[in-house]
């Protein structure tokens, strides 16, 4: 199997990540399923990246709501849309993964939702 260049993993960053897009918490993920938290006070959160080279980092805070009930440990996901759509990237986050259970929020400082091609 072959690997991008330098330049194709930037192009593909700034292709999927160069606009608006959404991050979610996610309870289950894999390369084809994301399972999210039902919580009623959960939404997905806008969100854009500075690309440099081959890695985007969030610009600024991502703030997530209080939540209402027990949603368990969750991590991120990248996705293309506000509502439904298709995930983009599964995210490891920095100090995570995090729990999200009743009375708590979670907050990710920018700079540190860091994805990475290569």
């Amino acid at each position: 199997m072959g690997s991008k260049s330098n330049y194709a993993e930037n192009v593909t960053l700034n292709n999927l990540l160069g606009g608006t897009v959404y991050v979610g918490l996610t309870t289950a993920a894999n390369e084809t399923n994301v399972t999210e938290p039902t919580d009623t006070a959960y939404a997905r959160q806008a969100v854009t990246f500075t690309v440099t080279g081959s890695s985007a980092e969030n610009d600024a805070l991502i703030s997530f709501p209080y939540a209402t009930q027990n949603n368990g440990i969750v991590n991120m996901a990248v996705f293309e849309a506000l509502t439904g759509g298709n995930h983009l990237y599964i995210v490891d986050i920095t100090n995570g993964p995090y729990t999200y259970n009743t009375d708590e929020k979670i907050e990710v400082t920018a700079g540190t939702l860091t994805i990475t091609e290569g």
